[in-house]
């Protein structure tokens, strides 16, 4: 009797070369899906941290706004000269004491303003008179700022004369972070903020 010779079933050249197709098309797809993800918890990250540093940002400008006296044209702090102006604030606070008492007649400054740094800074300076025991500070307020700007209805404080008679500030900083993919987030808040003391 002859032999027989079984023939083994396997895959053709061809039937491997479109099976390989097919799964580099399906890996590319899921590749490219994570890619994107990946993209956008990035940017939606860089979002979520900009929104957080203008919000904490406006929230102490606010605070210093309502609580001050009024807007100063100037003051000079160890020896530099900061003025009232689009992207700097000058605020006379009233002096407090040991137990956060006025102290009739007698004011600090804060200086809100952008940093020469890139990208630019807000800042927060902190001069006490000699007699309050507010304490001196400074420190970043914001970083990745892009422009700050104060106005007082739609003038910019740099076109008003006096102002020391100024009640109301409207505040809007622009950040902006770059990413490491080469994009851009950018997120602007705004606001406008009444000086409580400043007919005290």
């Amino acid at each position: 009797m002859g032999k027989r010779i079984s023939r083994q079933a396997g895959f053709s050249i061809l039937e491997v070369l479109i099976a390989s197709a097919v799964a580099l098309v399906i890996s590319s797809a899921v590749l490219a899906a994570m890619i994107a993800s990946q993209r956008s918890f990035v940017t939606g990250n860089a979002q979520i941290e900009l929104q957080s540093a203008a919000r904490m940002a406006l929230e102490w400008l606010s605070f210093d706004i309502r609580v001050s006296r009024q807007v100063a044209a100037s003051c000079s702090i160890s020896g530099t000269t900061y003025t009232t102006g689009d992207d700097t604030l000058v605020l006379s606070v009233p002096a407090i004491d040991a137990t956060n008492t006025i102290i009739d007649g007698t004011f600090d400054f804060i200086v809100y303003r952008l940093t020469a740094a890139v990208p630019a800074q807000l800042e927060r300076i902190v001069s006490p008179a000699a007699a309050s025991a507010r304490p001196a500070d400074n420190h970043i307020q914001a970083n990745n700022v892009v422009s700050l700007t104060f106005v007082s209805g739609a003038t910019p404080l740099s076109l008003i004369a006096d102002v020391g008679n100024v009640e109301m500030l409207g505040i809007t900083l622009q950040l902006q972070k770059i990413l490491s993919s080469g994009g851009t987030v950018d997120y602007t808040a705004r606001t406008a903020v009444r000086l409580r003391n400043r007919n005290l």
